[in-house]
């Protein structure tokens, strides 16, 4: 490890060592040697990560890596304005190394990231696919967009289309609000919402502060469509 220090921080140094732990993203961090020595104790280590049945026993394992690492380096990242390197804090570098943990378990981890974008990938086609089910079984939501479409076209002002949507978007709400099949839909995808599957639904609630059974995906997606021509509007909005 570089032991050249700056004048302008403690704990700096101009250039990181070999088996210094680079922090942060990119082509760097992944090839740099301390960074594949850091990936090897993880994979050496996960097994027993895997096994421990507390967070105490967890820690000690994070405890481990971080020690094997401070061994022969340090975790160090990258000042933007100066340019040196700047070593992490204590809990930083646990941070990072519980985060390689959780990741590398991403299958039996609910909290890794790689899971969670796994797990909305799938809601989000079951959702999609539950709100094409339900618009094919109700014949007056299936005429309204019909009708929308067929009156939609290039010609018209931005500002005159975004009105039809949103004509066509509170006709719609009223036949969900009516229909039995629309209630047990509504059901559904605030189940999905609780359970953080539609970011987009949850977003529009927070913005516009409607009732619960208001919340429906449908009216980001519409509106987006503005620009859009006939064929856009079917696949997109309407299929």
């Amino acid at each position: 490890m570089t032991t050249a220090k700056t004048t302008d921080l403690p704990n700096t140094v101009p250039d990181v060592g070999e088996m210094d732990v680079v922090c942060g993203r990119g082509k760097l961090c992944h090839s740099h040697p301390g960074n594949r020595y850091f990936r090897s104790l993880i994979e050496a280590n996960l097994e027993e990560f895997k096994k421990a049945s507390s967070k105490v026993e967890k820690s000690i394992v994070v405890s481990q890596i971080v020690n094997a690492v401070r061994e022969k380096g340090d975790f160090y990242r990258q000042d933007s304005t100066t340019k040196n390197w700047y070593q992490v804090s204590d809990r930083v570098a646990r941070e990072k190394t519980g985060a390689h943990l959780r990741d590398a378990l991403s299958d039996q981890y609910k909290s890794s990231s790689q899971a969670k974008r796994k797990r909305r990938k799938v809601e989000s086609i079951q959702e999609h696919e539950e709100l094409k089910k339900f618009i094919a079984k109700n014949a007056e939501i299936t005429a309204m967009m019909t009708n929308l479409t067929r009156t939609v076209s290039d010609d018209l002002p931005d500002k005159h289309v975004l009105n039809l949507f949103e004509q066509t978007q509170a006709a719609m709400l009223t036949e969900l609000k009516r229909s039995e099949s629309g209630y047990q839909f509504q059901t559904q995808l605030r189940r999905s919402v609780s359970e953080g599957g539609v970011a987009q639904a949850t977003k529009r609630k927070a913005q516009t502060d409607a009732p619960e059974d208001e919340v429906i995906p449908c009216a980001p997606t519409m509106k987006r469509a503005v620009t859009m021509n006939d064929d856009d509007i079917k696949k997109r909005c309407f299929v």
